[in-house]
C-alpha cells in the first residue's frame, strides 16, 4: 500500500479525492506521501474499509464487473472521477518509477 497510495496521490488533481481501499497490513506501516503538494492541492484522503468487514471479496468483483460492462444505473456513473485505460495506466506507472 505505501507505494499505491503514493502514486494514487500524485494522479488526484487538485482539489481532488483519492479513495483508500484495502491495504489492511498487520500493524504499523509506513506510507511516506509528498504531504506538502496533498495539502496544497487540497487532495481529500478517505478511507473505506466497506469490503473488508463482510468478507464482500466476490462483491467487489462483481461492482468492477458491473461497471465495466455499463450495466449500472447512470447516477452511479456520477461517482467516478476520472478512468483510464489500462495500457495508458501502465505506461503512467512507469513514468513515475523513473522519478
Amino acid at each position: 500500500m505505501p507505494t499505491t497510495l503514493d502514486q494514487a496521490t500524485k494522479f488526484a488533481w487538485r482539489g481532488g479525492k483519492v479513495l483508500i481501499v484495502g491495504g489492511f497490513d498487520e500493524g504499523y506501516v509506513s506510507s511516506p506521501l509528498e504531504w506538502q503538494r496533498i495539502q496544497m492541492s487540497e487532495i481529500k484522503l478517505i478511507p473505506s474499509a466497506s469490503f473488508s468487514f463482510w468478507g464482500l471479496d466476490a462483491e467487489q468483483g462483481t461492482v468492477r464487473d458491473l461497471f465495466g460492462k455499463r450495466r449500472v444505473d447512470g447516477r452511479a456513473y456520477a461517482l467516478v472521477t476520472a478512468r483510464w485505460l489500462v495500457q495508458l495506466m501502465a505506461r503512467d506507472l512507469s513514468v513515475l518509477d523513473r522519478l
